[in-house]
């Protein structure tokens, strides 16, 4: 039988993702709630690298085929999650041409 490891005060934490409580009160899947975190993740690097747009807003690129392959789900499944961030107002999605 393993022997089960606490955290101690001096245990460095592994990297982790945001993930705000207020997901938790929201009407959408469990898969649009981790993608969500994934986004704010990659939000959070384009806030330090000044990726706003002309109104001062934070943008991020994530393709889908990237989010798909972290998240270890199909195209479809992503799309769908991303269209309930999108309904709850979490999400707003802007196609470019950045060939993705």
């Amino acid at each position: 039988m393993e022997k089960t490891s606490f955290i101690s005060a001096d245990t460095k934490l592994p990297l982790y993702l945001p993930f705000p409580n207020y997901l938790l009160q929201l009407d959408i899947s469990q898969t649009a709630r981790v993608l969500y975190a994934l986004l704010l993740n990659r939000a959070t690097l384009s806030q330090k690298n000044e990726w706003v747009d002309e109104r001062g807003r934070v943008f991020i690129v994530f393709p889908i085929e990237e989010l798909a392959k972290e998240m270890r789900k199909g195209r479809t499944t992503i799309k769908a999650a991303l269209n309930e961030l999108s309904g709850a107002g979490l999400f707003e999605r802007i196609r470019t041409d950045f060939g993705y």
